[in-house]
């Protein structure tokens, strides 16, 4: 039994496992975080490595049922290779997701990066009940927004933000659980301690969560 719930979390595939991030996984992975991630601009005293673990701490140190970001160690052939989190909203009323991940260099390009994102929407549609997942990236992300497309996003919309003193253009994207189709098998361990925390109320088959009871009027 694990005092934090999501620490005891995997998601198995037949080529990559997700892992609920431990601090000793922060550790790992900080030590392998690229430096080439958009991180948060606020802190440019920090290095990737310790951004890495700000975003560690903070998700732990800010969890709610109504505001939550579950971080999982991506590892292949035994080895860390990247991170990939799905953040959930208000998502007992809302059941919207939102993710986001990074990944060492010398595992890009082959596929990983499709398959871990896979893993969470499976995840989230199949486990948590959600109804729709979103995404976004910048419009010249050429890999995050082929892997959001090629799992079945449709685009939805463009913002504008300041990127290095100027303007950019984020593309968001949008994927509806109706059109959701996992490509592979995904196996999901350790989930039932872990939905009080992610908000959700677990029905008579703990793998389909019962919906949100309305608000009242």
């Amino acid at each position: 039994m694990h005092a934090w719930p999501m620490h005891g979390l995997v998601l198995s595939t037949p080529t990559l496992t997700l892992r609920g991030l431990t601090e000793a996984g922060a550790l790992a992975l900080a030590s392998v975080v690229p430096e080439d991630l958009d991180h948060d601009p606020r802190f440019p005293e920090l290095t990737s490595a310790q951004k890495s673990l700000r975003s560690y701490w903070q998700a732990q140190g800010q969890w709610s049922a109504g505001d939550w970001v579950l971080q999982l160690a991506v590892v292949v052939d035994g080895e860390p290779v990247g991170l990939q989190a799905l953040e959930g909203k208000d998502f007992a009323v809302r059941r919207t997701v939102d993710s986001y991940s990074w990944l060492v260099p010398s595992v890009r390009g082959k596929g990983v990066g499709k398959r871990m994102r896979a893993a969470v929407l499976e995840l989230a549609f199949a486990h948590l009940g959600a109804e729709v997942a979103v995404s976004e990236a910048w419009e010249d992300n050429a890999a995050s927004l082929g892997v959001s497309r090629s799992l079945g996003y449709r685009d939805n919309g463009l913002d504008i933000h300041r990127r290095d003193g100027g303007p950019g253009r984020m593309q968001r994207l949008l994927l509806e659980r109706a059109d959701w189709q996992a490509p592979e098998p995904v196996t999901v361990a350790g989930l039932e301690a872990c939905l009080p925390l992610l908000g959700i109320s677990p029905g008579p088959d703990q793998s389909a969560p019962a919906p949100a009871p309305p608000t009242a009027s």
